[in-house]
């Protein structure tokens, strides 16, 4: 039984604001169903302004913040409020994943290095790495795919490409298609010129 437990149940949901209207209505109703269960307990995580704009679609609450916010008081019983995730927190994480990835590979950044990749940074990717959500799977890419290149490959350039290949696919695949004229590589045979008829 549930009741006799040691511990308790913990259910957690995340992201419920990505749910369409009709889907996060079924998430609640089914938490308010079944939420007196003994030893049982729920943590939900939203952003609250994207939640109620989807509550807001829905037919129960209609086009109205109010009740969308009285809604949603109903079956949130205790808010535990997060800071919002300010730009320095922003660059003390990516500093840490760069940190731990270059220790993971036995891997160290040449001051040139710092500087290219610190160029590159605030000038290209601060913008786009503003949530631990696009930091971590940033970092999660350059972990997963650096493996046997560690030491084979220049370590900024293949940092910003897994950047393109992770967040912009559309450029890294026009990349993938000129690589060979953006390398250098490309071979154009001789055009073979047609004799001139005349002296």
């Amino acid at each position: 039984m549930i009741r006799d437990r040691p511990s308790p149940v913990l259910v957690v949901m995340d992201d419920l604001d990505r749910l369409t209207p009709d889907e996060l209505l079924l998430v609640f109703k089914l938490v308010r169903l079944v939420g007196h269960l003994p030893n049982v307990y729920y943590l939900i995580s939203f952003d609250e302004q994207t939640l109620l704009d989807v509550l807001r679609r829905s037919d129960l609450v209609g086009d109205s913040e109010p009740r969308a916010r009285e809604f949603l008081e109903k079956i949130v019983q205790v808010r535990l409020d997060l800071p919002a995730f300010r730009e320095r927190n922003a660059d003390v994480l990516v500093d840490r994943s760069l940190t731990a990835v270059l220790h993971s590979h036995e891997l160290t950044m040449m001051p040139n290095e710092q500087r290219r990749f610190s160029e590159a940074y605030f000038r290209h990717l601060q913008g786009r790495l503003r949530t631990p959500r696009a930091i971590k799977r940033f970092f999660g890419q350059v972990d997963a795919t650096l493996g046997s290149l560690a030491g084979n490959v220049d370590l900024v350039d293949f940092l910003l490409v897994t950047f393109l290949r992770t967040s912009e696919p559309g450029a890294y695949r026009v990349l993938g298609r000129h690589r060979a004229e953006l390398t250098g590589t490309s071979f154009d045979p001789p055009r073979q010129t047609t004799p001139h008829p005349f002296p």
